[in-house]
């Protein structure tokens, strides 16, 4: 990964839009609410306030990796002892209203400290900080202050005491019932289990209280500005003393990059190791060296990875360099950064259209899934190809101007990998995005009515990207009920973009893997397909409330992803439509009409409304007809025999046209199979077409209802 962001950051330099990032140690809070204590100049504890979880993700902490955190502390223990913590009942505090709780607080013993060394100025932090002590600027005026008055081990105790009696004041004053709730996280926490003890999850920030009397507060973005500039200063200072080392990505003499590598905190994936190796892992060693000796990388080029990293990934950047995606392997969501290597700040939707295209909102979401609306795919299409247009064309530097993905994944708590990278040139990824589009419309006709509160809309299928196939296929179902989707995909992420991105465009992919994938995808889908087209049958579409109702969307990208799979494989659909396989699909989904139209007049004595049987003829034995044909045809011919008779006799019924017509499609159909010799068992890309012929229109007289 750090080659990658280090040639990003070389282009961004190169460009000079390479932002300043703060030093390694300097990381924003988390989203989390926080307590704000204010302290005076005389270490007391002055005033109190709660912070919001977008307000305190724009506060700054210092500290090494999760540990000798300032001026953010994480209360870990409660402050009270454990009888005291018992004394409230988790559940009874959820139903107290605001005075109760107050007053179930006030009657605690504020005297009965539960003391652990867990708020003090750590003496790696008063190493890394106290040279700030001798400068004179006013930026850091109000940090200077707060170092000063901060306790250090031998003084936590005292200042643990202060802040219960400030705490046991406050509340006669408060007014604000979610500050209310972390207070008694802090004082009393919350039973673990596990631990067997209580524990406090309460985030607390320290700020000084004469804040009239400093340029900055000490959680402003000014502060540090001004403490990274330090810091990077007094670095660049020690390392005169240190030895010099080849750098391997610049090439050139710069000091290492120490025993640790940054770990910035980025989207989706959390705190992130540029580098990192277990050292009490044998199998882990390189050359002989274990840790940061194994890649030890020079200071100014990680520094400028970094640099790259927390570029890409900033907020407004979303869509555009960055966006969270599925993971194939496990239950969460990977980080998918893409960006030109030219023009790393250009404004087309990269990350967005190379991740979840579905997700792009510049059109009406409720209008765009339905009939005679324009695909969010190509309008999002559009935009991108537009906007590379900059950066595509120059011959001599067509190959300098590459497109970089990279998926970054969690395998654990503390360890991200890459997953899937790849480059392309601007022109290849044009190519592949044209192609991909032109496969999506390689499917029939398909219009699933949607039955909600009295409507009555069409949706069409969608076309698919990467992230939406790969929650496809986790999804589970069997022919007759949808549960919870699995935590991997059934095909692989880097499958996924090898068919989504191939290096030499579309007609280069292997005819071989292509169905290799088709048969994985097929096998995951099929059953929600035939699902679907049940109970569309049943119910004239898809009932609001209903398990498929939810699901609509994926049943959509399963229809998309086997057309474009088809026509990758050089099956077009004005071909497949006029063989076997479709057919055979399109007869059963005829037979399924028949039998319900048998039902409604002969066993509901015409009454619409009554209820019909779960599972009609075709849906019954298409799962055998869908891979052996002639089976399943002979299943059908024996017992649809009593439903072609009635519908051959039927007169004086309603819809008797529209029956007559079925019987008439029936013998279309079975003409079109008639004229194919049928295998004994389908392959898999003509089970793919059986199943988008049960799902398809048929060419029929609109029932009479």
């Amino acid at each position: 990964m750090i080659n990658e962001l280090y040639a990003a950051g070389k282009a961004m330099e190169d460009l000079e839009i390479l932002p300043a990032v703060p030093y390694p140690d300097i990381h924003m809070l988390g989203k989390g609410e926080c307590l704000l204590f204010s302290i005076d100049n005389k270490q007391q504890f002055k005033s109190l306030r709660l912070l919001s979880k977008e307000e305190a993700s724009s506060y700054w902490n210092h500290r090494k990796g999760n540990h000798h955190s300032f001026p953010a502390v994480r209360i870990i223990i409660p402050l009270l002892t454990e009888g005291e913590s018992r004394k409230i009942d988790p559940e009874a505090w959820k139903r107290m209203d605001f005075n109760n709780k107050v007053l179930q607080l006030r009657s605690l013993n504020f005297e009965s400290l539960n003391f652990r060394e867990q708020v003090y100025l750590s003496d790696w932090s008063y190493q890394q900080l106290c040279p700030i002590l001798e400068c004179d600027d006013l930026e850091t005026a109000a940090l200077r202050q707060l170092i000063r008055c901060f306790p250090q081990k031998p003084q936590c105790r005292d200042f643990l005491k202060q802040m219960l009696s400030f705490l046991q004041e406050y509340l006669g004053t408060c007014t604000d019932e979610k500050a209310m709730d972390l207070i008694k996280d802090l004082l009393t926490g919350v039973w673990d289990s596990k631990k067997r003890c209580y524990v406090s999850h309460c985030m607390t920030y320290y700020d000084v209280y004469e804040t009239g009397q400093f340029e900055n507060s000490v959680f402003s973005s000014a502060t540090a500005r001004k403490l990274s500039e330090f810091l990077f200063r007094k670095e660049s200072q020690n390392s005169n003393h240190e030895e010099l080392i080849s750098d391997p990505l610049s090439g050139r003499r710069d000091w290492g990059v120490g025993d640790k590598y940054p770990n910035p905190t980025i989207p989706v994936v959390g705190p992130t190791y540029l580098y990192s190796r277990n050292k009490n892992i044998p199998c882990l060693t390189r050359y002989g060296m274990s840790d940061t000796k194994a890649f030890q990388a020079g200071r100014s080029s990680v520094q400028l990875a970094q640099n790259a990293l927390m570029a890409l990934t900033k907020a407004d950047r979303e869509n555009l360099t960055w966006k969270k995606i599925s993971s194939g392997r496990r239950k969460g969501a990977d980080l998918l950064l893409a960006y030109a290597s030219q023009m790393p700040e250009n404004q087309a939707f990269l990350a967005q259209i190379l991740g979840a295209p579905q997700t792009y909102s510049s059109i009406n979401m409720d209008e765009v899934r339905y009939e005679n609306q324009k695909d969010v795919f190509d309008d999002l299409c559009g935009q991108v190809l537009g906007a590379l247009r900059s950066i595509q064309g120059i011959p001599s530097e067509e190959e300098r101007n590459q497109i970089h993905m990279i998926i970054l994944g969690t395998l654990d708590t503390g360890k991200k990998q890459i997953v899937y990278g790849n480059s392309l040139t601007v022109n290849q990824l044009c190519e592949n995005l044209i192609s991909w589009e032109k496969a999506s419309h390689n499917c029939p006709v398909i219009k699933i009515p949607l039955l909600a509160k009295k409507r009555r809309n069409l949706y069409t299928p969608r076309c698919p990207g990467p992230d939406e196939i790969c929650r496809l296929l986790k999804i589970n179902c069997t022919w007759h009920r949808i549960m919870h989707p699995l935590n991997q995909s059934s095909v692989s992420l880097s499958e996924i973009y090898q068919i989504y991105m191939p290096r030499r465009g579309a007609e280069s992919l292997d005819p071989v893997f292509i169905r290799k994938v088709l048969l994985k995808s097929f096998n995951t889908v099929k059953y929600l397909m035939s699902m679907a087209s049940a109970e569309i049958t049943i119910n004239n579409g898809i009932v609001s409330g209903s398990a498929l109702f939810k699901q609509i969307d994926y049943v959509g990208y399963a229809v998309s992803f086997l057309s474009i799979l088809l026509g990758y494989l050089h099956i077009r659909k004005e071909q497949y439509m006029e063989n076997a396989p479709y057919n055979v699909g399109q007869l059963f989904k005829l037979a399924d009409q028949l039998h319900k139209n048998y039902c409604v007049a002969v066993r509901n004595g015409g009454d619409k409304k009554k209820r019909l049987p779960p599972q009609l003829l075709g849906n019954a034995i298409f799962p055998i007809a869908c891979v052996h044909p002639v089976e399943g045809l002979n299943r059908l011919r024996e017992r649809i025999r009593p439903y072609i008779a009635w519908a051959e006799t039927v007169s004086n019924e309603e819809n008797s046209s529209f029956v007559r017509h079925i019987l008439k499609e029936m013998a279309n159909k079975a003409q079109y199979i008639a004229a194919h010799e049928l295998p004994k068992e389908f392959s898999p890309e003509e089970q793919a077409q059986v199943f988008l012929g049960y799902l398809a229109e048929v060419n029929q007289k609109k029932e009479d209802n």
